[in-house]
C-alpha cells in the first residue's frame, strides 16, 4: 500500500469525508464539520499529448486539505486519539526499537499492530505506525 492510500484510509478512519461532483471536483468534510471543495484545477487530458488522465480521487483531494499526519505530529496526535490508537514501544528491542500501535476498543486492544523501526528518525516512525493502524481499521 503506498503513502496516498495509507492517507485516504486513515482520513476515512479519522472521519474526513468526501463526494466527487458531477463537474469533477471533490466536496470535503473534516471531522470538525468544515466544508471545502478540491482539486478545481485538475487536469482532465495531458496538455503535450491530449492523452485522458485519471479523475482525481479522494487521496486527492484530502491531499490538498494539508491534513498529513505521515509528516505533521498534530494531525498524527489527532487521528491517534480520534481512532483510540495505544502507542507503545517494544521493550525486548535494544537499538532498533519498533513502534508498536494498536487501537482500543471497549476497553480490549485489538489488531491491528503497525510495527516501524525508529532510525533513523523515531518521530516519523511513530507517525508512520499511528498512520498504518489507522488505515488497517477501515482497510
Amino acid at each position: 500500500m503506498d503513502d496516498r492510500e495509507l492517507l485516504e484510509l486513515a482520513a476515512k478512519a479519522a472521519g474526513w469525508t468526501g463526494w466527487q461532483s458531477k463537474h469533477g471536483y471533490w466536496n470535503v468534510e473534516s471531522p470538525e464539520g468544515e466544508k471545502t471543495t478540491h482539486c478545481h484545477n485538475w487536469n482532465a487530458y495531458c496538455p503535450n499529448t491530449g492523452e485522458k488522465l485519471r479523475e482525481p480521487t479522494f487521496a486527492d483531494a484530502i491531499a490538498e486539505t494539508n491534513w498529513n499526519p505521515l509528516t505533521d505530529d498534530g494531525d498524527a496526535l489527532r487521528l491517534a486519539v480520534k481512532c483510540r490508537i495505544e502507542i507503545g514501544f517494544d521493550p525486548k528491542a535494544v537499538e532498533t526499537t519498533a513502534v508498536v500501535c494498536a487501537q482500543e476498543v471497549d476497553g480490549q486492544t485489538i489488531m491491528p499492530w503497525a510495527w516501524e523501526e525508529l532510525e533513523p528518525d523515531p518521530y516519523a516512525a511513530t507517525r508512520r505506525a499511528i498512520v498504518r493502524a489507522a488505515a488497517y481499521s477501515v482497510g
